[in-house]
């Protein structure tokens, strides 16, 4: 998970929620001792420690990150320092830290880290999968409605009865939309997958639109089959499922979890530059 601090509204500062052993040498001290690394960011971490330390006191740390075999090496400052636990725990302490003196080479690695574990790619390859079935679905309708005599008699098809009063102007121009609308909901969600802003929010806007054209579709559908009960059931099987996939398309997108990881777009900043990737991508196009 990653958490953000704000400054006037711009994100500053990122944290993965990751643990890692850790050990640090106090400045009076040769040896090292071992204490437990958290929540690091481009600019500190938590550590988690047998001893208390004093806010202020600087002090030298040597990690790897999970799943990497480079060693980090640096400073760190205590900004604060509390008792998080009893102290019967291994670690009772908590102390916040900033770092004040690190490689270039180091800092770079740690950025790319966050940004590589955030790719969450479980969540956006469900939200693509998701946005395929759901147009795959709705091309289905338009096959359907040059197929009217199999149309009415299907629960796939939700306006066969009414389709069939319209004029084939009315019908083709019906097709139409729902071709358009299958087209950008796949269209946006491969956007999604890809990272871009605009296709979220679209996407958004398309599963609100899926969800009404579901709910007004149930329930005429509904209305017109009360009587007979095994279409009636069709009907909420089939449009319900539909429906539902639609609601759980919307509430991935607009869900913290997703919000978080997606909105991890580095502003500019003089301290940690290789974060700024949409600023970097700008500057090698231009260079270009």
């Amino acid at each position: 998970m990653v958490a953000a601090a704000k400054r006037e509204g711009e994100r500053i500062c990122y944290r993965l929620r990751i643990t890692f052993p850790l050990r640090f040498k106090r400045k009076d001290s040769a040896n090292f001792v071992r204490a437990q690394g958290r929540d690091i960011s481009p600019s500190g971490f938590g550590l988690n420690t047998a001893e208390m330390i004093p806010e202020g006191e600087i002090l030298s740390v040597e990690f790897r990150l999970p799943g990497r075999f480079r060693k980090v090496k640096a400073d760190i400052q205590v900004v604060r320092s509390t008792q998080s636990g009893s102290l019967k725990k291994s670690y009772p302490y908590f102390l916040g830290t900033r770092l004040v003196k690190i490689s270039s080479a180091d800092s770079d690695f740690i950025g790319h880290y966050i940004v590589g574990r955030e790719r969450f790619w479980v969540l956006r390859s469900t939200v693509l999968i998701l946005s395929f079935l759901l147009s795959l679905s709705i091309l289905l309708r338009v096959v359907n409605v040059g197929l009217l005599d199999y149309y009415n008699d299907t629960p796939m098809g939700a306006e066969g009865t009414l389709l069939s009063r319209w004029p084939i102007s009315g019908i083709a121009l019906y097709g139409m939309l729902h071709a358009l609308f299958a087209f950008w909901v796949a269209f946006c969600g491969f956007g999604v997958f890809l990272f871009r802003k605009w296709a979220k929010n679209g996407l958004i806007l398309l599963s609100l639109v899926g969800i009404l054209l579901q709910v007004v579709r149930l329930t005429v559908k509904a209305q017109a089959a009360f009587n007979d009960f095994s279409v009636f059931r069709n009907i909420l099987i089939v449009e319900g499922i539909l429906c539902l996939g639609f609601v759980v398309l919307f509430l991935l997108l607009v869900g913290k979890r997703f919000g978080e990881r997606f909105g991890l777009v580095f502003g500019p900043s003089e301290d940690h530059p290789h974060l700024d990737y949409e600023h970097k991508e700008h500057s090698e196009s231009k260079g270009e």
